[in-house]
């Protein structure tokens, strides 16, 4: 593993490290009810905090087709804010920054260090939530590398949303971008 992949593993994990640790930190000072209640004892001012709500976090992912050729690793971070629509459905702007690690090549005798790049999006997201520990969610978006000369092109995102604690989501995903897919996974926090 190269140095510069090693650091960015390295950062990866302590940002993720701070984001797990932030989340407990936020739950233990928060009162939780022990009872579980049923779905019309939810008041507007429950549905008010829990789709209402920005959030931020960081991903990894995997990249496939042309852009794996490039890149063998992504991270990144993530934030936006989530406006409640219904019980069920949320809806809200997002935006997301990514790096891709470069992958090294080899022509012969050869090796050639791949460089790195980077990706800015802005999207429109929409969540439907099964209950109050799953969901489903979509994106739609345009981004651009952060390279001259870069068009702008579009992606669409879709996910399984897991929240095994209260304001914390955990979310596997694919992404897919012209002739490339990103196998990804997303932590996040509600605020």
């Amino acid at each position: 593993m190269k140095t510069t992949t090693h650091n960015s593993v390295i950062l990866f994990c302590l940002l993720l490290l701070v984001c797990v640790v932030a989340a407990n930190a936020q739950r233990k000072t928060e009162t939780t009810q022990d009872v579980p209640i049923s779905v019309d004892e939810i008041t507007e001012e429950d549905l008010e905090k829990a789709f209402n709500s920005y959030y931020a976090g960081v991903s990894v992912g995997i990249p496939t087709g042309s852009l794996g050729d490039a890149s063998s690793f992504t991270y990144g971070a993530i934030a936006g804010y989530s406006f409640g629509v219904s019980k069920c459905i949320s809806l809200g702007p997002e935006v997301n920054y990514t790096h891709f690690v470069g992958k090294d090549r080899e022509f012969g005798d050869i090796t050639v260090e791949g460089e790195g790049f980077d990706f800015l999006g802005v999207s429109a997201r929409v969540g439907y939530h099964l209950s109050d520990t799953f969901g489903v969610g979509a994106n739609y978006g345009y981004g651009t590398y952060l390279e001259e000369n870069s068009d702008f092109e579009d992606y669409i995102t879709v996910g399984l949303d897991i929240r095994p604690v209260p304001g914390l989501v955990i979310r596997p995903e694919l992404t897919f971008q012209n002739d490339s897919e990103q196998y990804s996974v997303r932590v996040y926090r509600t605020f």
